[in-house]
């Protein structure tokens, strides 16, 4: 009796992050609030001169 037995490789390494997916997603959100506050004081400062 001939037995026929494939050999599966193993996936190749997962990609290495520098960082966790929290702290990145953090990061996104971050820069996504310093946007925003960077055009709330533009619009402040539209207001205010307006005056």
């Amino acid at each position: 009796m001939l037995i026929y037995q494939e050999k599966i490789a193993p996936p190749g390494p997962l990609p290495e992050s520098t960082e966790p997916t929290d702290v990145l997603a953090l990061n996104r959100t971050i820069e996504s609030l310093k946007r925003e506050n960077a055009w709330l004081r533009e619009q402040l400062e539209r207001a205010l001169r307006s005056r």
